[in-house]
């Protein structure tokens, strides 16, 4: 993921994907944010392709949108679908009562010097729940 505080490495991520292992969908989740200046990825490609297909284009409907992302992508392999998502959970007003303020996950002295963060992992500790294990 972008390393981007606003987006994806804030408080409601975290909250979101440690609810994931506290109701044990998962045993432990992995996330990892991507440096700065990092090489673009295959998807950073694909948003690209989209920006310069819609480049001075109106688009009023989402059919017309879909149809003319569709065309940009029919040689570009199976990999690439459209799927229309029809409701979104707010899960930030889910979690809102049971969110802690986070720190330290921005960066970490490491032998003195400060290093950003780009790893982390959500596990249950030794009383069998994830977060403040005391």
């Amino acid at each position: 993921m972008d390393n981007a505080a606003k987006d994806n490495k804030n408080a409601f991520m975290f909250a979101y994907l440690s609810l994931l292992v506290e109701m044990n969908w998962f045993e432990e989740v992995y996330v990892h944010f991507l440096p700065p200046g990092h090489t673009h990825s295959n998807l950073d490609q694909k948003y690209s392709v989209i920006s310069q297909g819609l480049k001075n284009m109106e688009v009023y409907t989402l059919d017309h949108l879909m149809g003319i992302v569709g065309n940009l992508f029919k040689r570009m392999g199976p990999y690439t679908r459209q799927d229309v998502v029809t409701s979104i959970g707010d899960f930030s007003a889910v979690l809102l009562d049971n969110v802690y303020k986070l720190f330290g996950h921005g960066t970490s002295t490491v032998k003195g010097v400060n290093r950003r963060l780009h790893a982390f992992k959500i596990t249950k500790g030794p009383n069998g729940r994830v977060g403040k294990n005391t």
